[in-house]
């Protein structure tokens, strides 16, 4: 704390008589210019969560997310499973821009190109 110099000793604790109408405008003016902070930040949170949802969400308001097969009983090893699964992904991209999944590819690339690999026996 800084004390002025002073020959009465004071004190960094509120007294009965430390509650003057200038300390209880200060108060007020901190409060307020709190409160409009905080406003301001919160609205900023929730347009870039928006932004983050249009992301994960496409335009047709369903998440896209590319579901990968992969066969346990073909005894392959984990550095074959990922090659393997590579190159589907790779033809899979090859064949984007054809048939009635054109629109639904480009939202799943537009919201993260999530991929998921399940084990199936």
């Amino acid at each position: 704390f800084f004390f002025p110099l002073s020959p009465h000793p004071v004190s960094p604790y509120p007294t009965e008589h430390s509650m003057n109408m200038e300390t209880i405008t200060h108060l007020t003016i901190g409060l307020l210019i709190g409160v409009l902070v905080g406003r301001a930040i919160g609205t900023k949170q929730e347009q870039e969560t928006g932004a983050k949802q249009m992301r994960r969400v496409g335009r047709s308001g369903a998440a896209y997310k590319m579901i990968l097969l992969v066969r346990t009983d073909l005894r392959m090893g984990k550095g074959k499973i990922a090659a393997q699964v590579g190159h589907a992904v790779a033809a899979a991209a090859g064949e984007k821009d054809t048939g009635v999944t054109s629109q639904g590819w480009r939202e799943w690339e537009e919201t993260g190109a999530a991929k998921i690999a399940v084990k199936v026996s």
